[in-house]
């Protein structure tokens, strides 16, 4: 579920990505992404949830999605504002990290796996490359010359489920559970 609001950038960024994220799951079986849905319920009225684009005031990914099913009153937690639907993408790391590997390596790209303290190393190294990827992911928090501080874990371990019938919470950075704390849920099958 996309986090953008900018209305501009950032939210381009991710409609390429559910784009790309569409053809493989319909696609290419064995860099096994999947269509799920997911839904999201929010404590804050919608105009305060951090969720609508600047200069519209809409959800922007509505449409890129398939549309976004609002969540019946009755099914919204006590003390929630508001909640819905949406169809999103889940990858098995375990599966699409060796595929998208191969798909480097066919295609030319030059993996390196390299402990570094300072990006600027990287540049120095590669002083030609079109291109560097920063995969460091959380360990930007204190890469020299990165050391992005914005960064915060989002998932650590397993995912916790929420016993609601059928479809769990899940909130994305920007919303809270009923008891303030960050909740992050998957579909329970089998329920």
């Amino acid at each position: 579920m996309s986090v953008a609001t900018d209305n501009g950038r950032q939210e381009s960024w991710d409609e390429v990505t559910y784009g790309k994220l569409g053809y493989l799951a319909d696609n290419v079986p064995e860099a096994d992404v999947t269509r799920m849905p997911i839904r999201a319920i929010f404590d804050n009225e919608r105009e305060n949830a951090g969720v609508l684009s600047q200069g519209t005031g809409k959800i922007w990914y509505d449409e890129l999605t398939g549309g976004i099913r609002p969540v019946d009153e009755k099914e919204l937690p006590r003390e929630s504002k508001f909640g819905f639907e949406i169809d999103t993408f889940v990858m098995n790391v375990t599966s699409y990290l060796p595929w998208l590997q191969t798909e480097c390596l066919k295609a030319g790209v030059d993996l390196r796996r390299k402990i570094i303290t300072d990006i600027q190393e990287v540049f120095d190294e590669f002083p030609t490359a079109k291109g560097i990827v920063n995969c460091t992911g959380l360990g930007s928090y204190h890469l020299k010359g990165v050391e992005d501080k914005s960064l915060y874990p989002t998932l650590v371990g397993a995912l916790p489920h929420f016993h609601w019938p059928l479809l769990a919470i899940s909130n994305c950075r920007r919303c809270m559970s009923w008891d303030g704390d960050e909740r992050w849920g998957t579909r329970q099958f089998g329920m």
